[in-house]
């Protein structure tokens, strides 16, 4: 007989909630993300298949 085993491990969701809270702010990146990920989609392409070129661009 199969006894049940009560799951003490913290939702994966939550911890990184705690982790990076999403209403807190964090740290300047040092790179316009929104212009970077508007030039990507103009281009076709995704943000992460951008040269460094690419994203020196958009360095702050």
């Amino acid at each position: 007989m199969m006894t049940m085993v009560k799951n003490t491990n913290k939702d994966p969701v939550l911890e990184y909630l705690e982790k990076y809270p999403p209403y807190k702010p964090h740290g300047d990146l040092g790179i316009d993300m929104r212009g970077l990920s508007r030039y990507a989609d103009e281009h076709g392409k995704e943000p992460a298949d951008l040269t460094p070129e690419e994203v020196e661009m958009f360095k702050k």
